[in-house]
């Protein structure tokens, strides 16, 4: 017999709105990461290692975290 799933409707709306703030934070985050990236780009990390860093920081971990605020946002 199947398990019975309860779904408590204020508890849930909750949950939404902490995962929407947890979205925006990582948004601010992301924001503040390129940043950081353009001022390394701009001379404060010179060399192959700071182009692979930067690069990493705009592209693969830019994109990790786009993908989950996104996920968070769902509805």
């Amino acid at each position: 017999m199947p398990e019975r799933i309860v779904v408590k409707e204020n508890e849930l709306e909750q949950m939404i709105v902490i995962l929407r703030r947890s979205s925006a934070q990582l948004r601010e985050v992301q924001g503040e990461m390129h940043a950081i990236a353009q001022k390394m780009e701009g001379g404060a990390l010179i060399g192959v290692g700071g182009t692979e860093f930067v690069n990493g920081l705009n592209n693969n971990l830019s994109n990790s975290i786009e993908a989950l605020a996104a996920k968070l946002e769902e509805r």
